[in-house]
Order: C-alpha cells, then structure tokens, then sequence
C-alpha cells in the first residue's frame, strides 16, 4: 500500500483537505490502487474534521483515512510514517515551510496545487511539482508501477528543489562577513558581479 501523509492542522481557514480525500478515493476507484492518507496536526475545527470524516465514510475510504489529531515531530514520527510519501500544498510560489523541513529531512515531497503557470514552465523537470488532482494522480500511478526508481527520482529532485532555497557554503560565510564588518572591497565587487548590479 503506498502510505501518503499530509502535515497541516485542521482548521476553518484550510480549503484543501478534500482534495486529498478525492485522491484516495479516485486511486482506490478508477485506478485499482491501494494508497490510504494520514492527517498529521491538531484538530482545530472540529466540524471540519467531521465533515471530512463524513466524506471518507460517503466515499467507502474511512478505513484508508487516518489523523494524528495531534502536531508531531520528526522524531517522533514512526518509521512507517517517515518512509511515506510527503505531500504539501502550495499557495501561488510559495512551497511552505513544512515542505522545505520535509527535504531536509530527505522525507520524499511532493508539492501540491502548484501554480499553472509556474508548473507549465517546468513542465518535464521536476514531477514532485504538481498542479492539481489529474497530475498528482498521474505521479502517483508512475510510482505504483515503478516505486524504486521514482522514489530515487522525488529525494533527488527535493535535493535540488532545496538548493533553491539554502545558502551555498561560500556564500553564507561572505554574508557573515558583512554582517561582522570584515568584508573587503573584493568581496563587494563579487557580490556586484554575481547580482549585476554596482555595489558600493
């Protein structure tokens, strides 16, 4: 069974916990594919867990829909939990902090509700990105029918994903050094070089 695990407190103000319902329940329906999901955080609105409850028991998922009720840590997390698939939703361009702790983590990560038009853009780079329900669907059966080598595909993916939003070595010690006043006028000139504009 491919174990899908979602890191978000149940609230009012979230409008996507439905959409993941859907997954499973599309999985299980159209696509002969066994995936249960698990709700990681606290419960916040309780009608809005009892709505999605609701759902899971219209759609015959129930047994294949869990929630911690409750935040919990990376160590904390059992090894079952950890070897699962991380899904993250996205808001416009912003991937959200659990997302970038999910990578460091080397957790496998997948972004959802990607941006169109970012997500068009990249089409073919990186499939841990995906723009709504019928691609992350067709990343899912790519995993289904190939999970060792798709699993290689997503970790190598966030690794580069990840790099995007990490400080290099050299440059976070040239950062440091303006911060303690040790800069050179050499370092500043680098600094115009690799940004293009004249810094003084």
């Amino acid at each position: 069974m491919l174990k899908f695990n979602f890191i978000s407190r149940v609230s009012r103000d979230k409008n996507f916990f439905a959409d993941l319902v859907y997954l499973i329940h599309r999985l299980k329906n159209e696509h002969d594919i066994t995936a249960s999901l698990y709700f990681i955080g606290a419960i916040e609105s309780q009608s809005t867990y009892l709505t999605l409850q609701k759902l899971t028991k219209t759609l015959g998922i129930e047994d294949r829909v869990e929630f911690s009720k409750r935040s919990i840590r990376y160590n904390e997390m059992s090894e079952e939990t950890r070897n699962g698939y991380f899904i993250n939703y996205s808001v416009g361009f912003f991937l959200g902090y659990s997302g970038i702790e999910c990578m460091q983590n080397n957790l496998k990560t997948i972004f959802y509700n990607i941006d169109p038009h970012y997500s068009n853009s990249l089409k073919g780079k990186y499939s841990c990105y995906c723009a709504d329900l019928d691609v992350l669907i067709d990343l899912v059966k790519k995993i289904n029918s190939n999970e060792k080598e798709m699993e290689k595909t997503l970790l190598k993916e966030n690794q580069a994903v990840l790099s995007q939003f990490l400080l290099q070595n050299d440059d976070a010690l040239f950062l440091k050094s303006i911060l303690l006043g040790k800069s050179t006028s050499s370092a500043f000139k680098r600094l115009s070089h690799t940004y293009g504009t004249e810094v003084k």
